[in-house]
C-alpha cells in the first residue's frame, strides 16, 4: 500500500512526465528559469527602507506628493487627480535631470509607455494618447 501511495506523490508525478534530470534540477528553490523577474541595477538601500517600514506597520509612510507634483497647481483634488495624466507625468519626469534620453515628443511617448507598463495604471484602464 506505501508503494502506490508513493506513486501518487507530486513529485513522482513529475519526475514521470519531465524524467528524472528534469525533476532534479527544477525540484529546489534555486531554478531561475521561471523567476518572473529582471534584475536592474538599482540601489537596493533605497527600496529597503519603506518596505521594512510596511512590513511593520502595513500601510506607506506620509501622504506622499504625487498631486502637488503631478497634478495641476489649481482647483479641486478631484480636479487634480484628473490632469494628473501619463503624458503630464513623462513630461515632467523627462523634464527632470534623472532621465535623459526622452525629450523629444515620441521619446516622452516611449516613457509614458513604459510608465504605463511597469507603474501605472489609467482610470477604469481608459487608453491613452499622446500628442
Amino acid at each position: 500500500m506505501s508503494a502506490s501511495r508513493g506513486a501518487n506523490t507530486a513529485r513522482s508525478i513529475v519526475d514521470e512526465l519531465l524524467g528524472r534530470d528534469t525533476t532534479r534540477e527544477i525540484w529546489t528553490g534555486n531554478y531561475a528559469k521561471v523567476i518572473p523577474l529582471s534584475v536592474q541595477d538599482f540601489d537596493l538601500s533605497a527600496v529597503l527602507p519603506p518596505v521594512f517600514y510596511m512590513f511593520r506597520f502595513g500601510h506607506r509612510r506620509g501622504k506622499g506628493k504625487f498631486l502637488e507634483v503631478f497634478g495641476s497647481p489649481s482647483g479641486s483634488e478631484k480636479e487634480r487627480k484628473q490632469t494628473a495624466t501619463v503624458e503630464r507625468i513623462a513630461t515632467k519626469l523627462a523634464e527632470g535631470e534623472d532621465f535623459e534620453g526622452f525629450r523629444g515628443e515620441s521619446e516622452t511617448a516611449i516613457l509614458g509607455d513604459l510608465l504605463l507598463t511597469f507603474c501605472l495604471e489609467n482610470a477604469k484602464r481608459a487608453l491613452v494618447s499622446f500628442r
